[in-house]
C-alpha cells in the first residue's frame, strides 16, 4: 500500500510540473539599479561584476554578479583587462639578450642548519654565471659574487632581475648601480604567481639542483654544500 501511494505522488508532481505554468521566478532588475551599475562603471573603470555586486550589497541592493556582468555586456561594457598580460616568447627573448637573474633557494645541512645558495644565471645563454652558498646572505657578501663573476672574466650585463625577497634590499637598485652600471629589475610586489613567471629560469635551475645533487646526498656542511654547487656548475655550463 505504501508503495502505491509513493508512486501516485510522484505521478501527480511530474502532472502538475507538465501542465500547471510555473511562477514567476525572480524579479527584473529595475532601471534605476541598471543606471547605478552602469554609472559605478563609468565612475571606476577597473571595477568588474563581482565588485560592482559587493558594492550594490554594501547599499542593500542584493545582484548577482552574473547578472551585472549581464547588464555591462549589453551596454557595450566590457570587462577590464587583467592586470598581468605576459609577453609572447620573442618579445620575452628579446628584452633579455642582455640580463642576468640571481635568486636564493635554501637547503639545511645534516645539523639542521639552514644554508642559503645564491645562483646567477645568464638569460641569453642560459648559463650559470655564479653560484655559492652561505649562513648569512647580507648586502656585502652578495655584491662579492658580482665582482667574482666579473673576476672570471664574465662580462656584466645591463640589467639584473631579481625578486623582492626581503635579503634584496632597496639597497641593490644603489650598490649596483654604482659599483657595476648594472639596472636592477624586481617583479611587481604583491603577486606571487607572476614573481614566478618572471624569474622562472632561476626558479627551475634551483628544481634542477636540488633534484640531481642535493636531494641524493646529505649535505654535512655550508662548505660541503658550496663543493657540491661548485662542481655541479661545471656540469651544468658543461
Amino acid at each position: 500500500m505504501a508503495d502505491s501511494s509513493g508512486r501516485f505522488r510522484r505521478i501527480f508532481r511530474r502532472a502538475k510540473a507538465l501542465w500547471l505554468p510555473k511562477g514567476r521566478g525572480r524579479p527584473s532588475i529595475s532601471e534605476d539599479v541598471v543606471e547605478l551599475i552602469l554609472d559605478m562603471k563609468r565612475s571606476n573603470w577597473s571595477w568588474g561584476a563581482l565588485r560592482i555586486s559587493q558594492e550594490l550589497l554594501l547599499l542593500g541592493i542584493h545582484v548577482h554578479k552574473k547578472t551585472v556582468k549581464r547588464i555591462l555586456l549589453e551596454n557595450g561594457m566590457v570587462p577590464p583587462k587583467t592586470r598581468i598580460t605576459p609577453p609572447t616568447w620573442t618579445a620575452f627573448l628579446k628584452a633579455h639578450k642582455d640580463l642576468w637573474a640571481l635568486d636564493f633557494t635554501c637547503v639545511f645541512d645534516i645539523q639542521g642548519v639552514q644554508v642559503f645558495i645564491l645562483a646567477v644565471v645568464n638569460l641569453q645563454t642560459r648559463q650559470l654565471v655564479a653560484i655559492n652558498a652561505t649562513l648569512n646572505p647580507d648586502r656585502h657578501w652578495i655584491t662579492q659574487q658580482i665582482c667574482n663573476a666579473e673576476m672570471s672574466r664574465y662580462k656584466l650585463p645591463s640589467g639584473l632581475i631579481a625578486d623582492n625577497d626581503g635579503v634584496f634590499g632597496k639597497w641593490m637598485e644603489h650598490d649596483f648601480l654604482r659599483y657595476f652600471d648594472i639596472v636592477v629589475r624586481r617583479a611587481p610586489p604583491g603577486q606571487p604567481l607572476y614573481q614566478k613567471w618572471f624569474n622562472g629560469i632561476c626558479e627551475r635551475f634551483h628544481r634542477s639542483l636540488k633534484s640531481e645533487v642535493l636531494n641524493r646526498v646529505v649535505p654535512l656542511d655550508v662548505a660541503g654544500i658550496r663543493r657540491l654547487s661548485i662542481c655541479y656548475q661545471e656540469y651544468f655550463n658543461g
